[in-house]
């Protein structure tokens, strides 16, 4: 069973262990705020440097990413002036 690890409006899924690939996520995540424009209000999961699944409900949205990518990073992209944090 995958064991969940959270960071503020982030979260890392796991699988067994550490995401190898979690800081690749976090960096493309914090070099790249126009591409995640797209997704305000909403959750996104971030597989390496690209999203593979995001919508309004987050469990819906760890479902899809599982069947995608099982180790993935999972935002909120929040609406306004709010920074997203990592």
């Amino acid at each position: 069973m995958p064991r969940t690890r959270q960071h503020a409006a982030t979260q890392v899924q796991q699988e067994a262990g550490p995401s190898p690939n979690a800081f690749v996520e976090h960096e493309w995540m914090a070099r790249h705020p126009r591409a995640l424009r797209a997704y305000v209000g909403e959750y996104v999961a971030v597989c390496g440097e690209q999203v593979v699944a995001h919508g309004k409900h987050g469990g819906r949205v760890i479902a899809e990413a599982r069947k995608r990518a099982p180790r993935h990073v999972l935002a909120y992209i929040p609406e306004g002036d709010e920074d997203m944090v990592l």
